[in-house]
C-alpha cells in the first residue's frame, strides 16, 4: 500500500510540472487522482430523474467523498450520487466514452472546464423499464456509448459528471473512454482525473432551511408585488394532479416480516403526529384503553411536505 502511494505521489509531481510536447508547449494542472462523489440515501424510485428531482439536489447530499478511479461500487439500497470533477486527456485525440452502471446511470461532458457547457453524452436507460448493465458490459443499450468522439487537447482539462440511481442488489457505475487508435475501450483511472475545487457540500440536514427559504421566497415576492394587501392572504386554490406526476413511484415495504395477531388493532390505532399535541396513554368513561399519539420525525415531515409543494408549484408554473 506505502509502495501504491509513493508511485501516486511520483505521477502528481510528473503531470503538475511543464511538459515539452510535439504540438505544444502545456503546463497540465496538478492531478490528486480523485474525484468528488454526493450521495443521497433512502431515496426510492427506478431512474436518475427520481434523483434530480430531490430538492436537495445537486449540493445538498447525505454523504460527502472522494473516489480514486471511475468504478464505483455501492450495494446498498435506495440512493443516488453524484460524481464530478474533471478529466485530463493523456494527449490530444478524438475520444469515444462509454457507460455501465447498476441500475441507471447518465453520462456528461464538457467541452471545457466549465460545469455549465456540460453535454448528457451517454447512458444507461431504457423507457417505463429499470435498466442495468453488468460489469463492463457496453452493448445493452444503444445509448450507453457516445455517439461522436469528442476532441480532446492535452495540457487542458475537461468538466465530467455521472448521475447513477441504485434500487437494489449490486451497485455500481463505470466510466471508459477509447483514443482513436485503441482497439478496447479502457476505464478512465486516478491517472487521469482529478476532484473539482470548490467549496465542501452542506449536508441535507444543515440545509433544510436555505433550501425551503429559497425555493419559496421568488413565489411569495411576485404575489406581493401583484396583488393588493387583502389578495396577498387569499387562499391561492390549485387544481387537482395525478401523483404520479409530482411523486416517485416507490413499492410499499413493510416494517415487519410477519404481523401477530390482534397487532393490527396496535399499528390502527397509533396515529403519528407532528408536532407533539400532549397525549396520554389511559382509560376512558367507559374503561377502553386510549394511547398517546406518538410523534414522527419532524426532518421527515418537512422532506415530505417540501417535496409535494415543490411539485406542485413546478407543474402549475409550466
Amino acid at each position: 500500500m506505502a509502495l501504491r502511494r509513493f508511485h501516486r505521489l511520483l505521477k502528481l509531481q510528473r503531470y503538475s510540472k511543464v511538459i515539452n510536447t510535439s504540438e505544444s508547449t502545456a503546463t497540465i494542472s496538478a492531478l490528486d487522482g480523485f474525484l468528488n462523489v454526493y450521495i443521497w440515501r433512502k431515496l426510492c424510485g427506478d431512474s436518475v430523474e427520481n434523483l434530480k428531482k430531490l430538492p436537495f439536489f445537486p449540493q445538498h447530499p447525505d454523504e460527502e467523498k472522494v473516489a480514486d478511479v471511475l468504478h464505483i461500487e455501492d450495494n446498498a439500497q435506495d440512493y443516488g450520487q453524484r460524481i464530478f470533477g474533471f478529466i485530463h486527456p493523456p494527449r490530444s485525440d478524438s475520444y469515444l466514452f462509454g457507460v455501465a452502471s447498476d441500475d441507471s446511470s447518465e453520462l456528461w461532458l464538457s467541452p471545457s472546464e466549465n460545469p455549465r457547457d456540460k453535454q448528457l453524452i451517454a447512458r444507461v436507460f431504457k423507457p417505463h423499464s429499470i435498466a442495468w448493465t453488468k460489469v463492463g458490459q457496453l452493448d445493452k443499450y444503444s445509448d450507453q456509448v457516445s455517439k461522436t468522439a469528442f476532441k480532446l487537447e492535452r495540457g487542458k482539462k475537461y468538466y465530467i459528471e455521472i448521475l447513477h440511481k441504485q434500487i437494489k442488489g449490486a451497485g455500481f457505475v463505470q466510466v471508459f473512454r477509447r483514443k482513436s487508435d485503441d482497439l478496447n475501450f479502457n476505464m478512465i483511472t486516478a491517472d487521469h482525473i482529478s476532484t473539482y475545487r470548490k467549496a465542501p457540500a452542506v449536508a441535507r440536514k444543515e440545509a433544510i432551511p436555505t433550501v425551503l427559504s429559497k425555493r419559496f421566497q421568488n413565489s411569495l415576492q411576485i404575489k406581493s408585488a401583484n396583488g393588493t394587501k387583502n389578495d396577498y392572504f387569499k387562499f391561492y386554490s390549485l387544481p387537482f394532479i395525478p401523483t404520479e406526476k409530482f411523486l416517485p413511484s416507490c413499492d410499499y415495504k413493510t416494517t415487519r416480516q410477519k404481523v401477530p395477531r390482534f397487532q393490527g388493532i396496535k399499528w390502527v390505532i397509533s396515529s403519528h403526529v407532528w408536532p407533539e399535541d400532549d397525549t396520554t396513554m389511559g382509560l376512558d368513561n367507559e374503561n377502553i384503553v386510549t394511547r398517546a399519539n406518538l410523534k414522527v420525525d419532524e426532518l421527515l415531515v418537512e422532506s415530505v411536505v417540501d417535496q409535494i409543494m415543490s411539485s406542485i408549484k413546478r407543474l402549475n408554473s409550466e
